[in-house]
């Protein structure tokens, strides 16, 4: 409402890898899982920021270390879920005064 972009990192692996499974003997592509982590839908939650913060720098730091959990899941990070609110400070509600617990 305010203008405000809400920013998603995708993150998988470098190569797309087929999956298959066998099921009475009909291989079948596995679908990979998708992996959603959110942070700060309110203004009060700046601890979620710092949290947001390592695990981003966890993902992308060690890819090695992720490869596998990455080959066979999109993990879909968004950082602030309510950027209109947080910026104004509106400690539970979104740009319109609306409780987004609600």
């Amino acid at each position: 409402m305010g203008g405000l972009n809400i920013y998603e990192l995708t993150l998988t692996s470098k190569h797309e890898k087929e999956i298959v499974v066998k099921r009475g003997g009909k291989p079948e592509k596995k679908k990979k899982q998708c992996i959603y982590i959110q942070a700060r839908q309110h203004a009060a939650e700046t601890h979620g920021s710092i949290v947001m913060a390592a695990i981003i720098k966890e993902l992308t730091s060690k890819p090695k270390e992720f490869e596998a959990m990455l080959e066979d899941n999109v993990v879909k990070i968004v950082p602030m879920i309510n950027p209109d609110g947080v910026i104004i400070g509106n400690a539970r509600s979104s740009i319109s005064g609306v409780d987004l617990n609600r």
